[in-house]
């Protein structure tokens, strides 16, 4: 279980620096996917990319 709370961490992170967001914001987002879960995983989706 702890694992797969991990990998949202991790798919958050690369979400968001796939969004073009800065590395701070990518990091946070990937320990509140840690912490949350998918519902984080959820957010970091509906999150607009930084580029448009």
């Amino acid at each position: 279980m702890v694992l797969v709370w991990l990998a949202c961490g991790v798919i958050n992170y690369c979400i968001m620096k796939s969004k073009g967001y800065e590395n701070n914001t990518c990091l946070l987002f990937g320990v509140l996917g840690v912490l949350t879960g998918f519902i984080g995983l959820i957010i970091a989706l509906c999150k607009k990319d930084l580029n448009k």
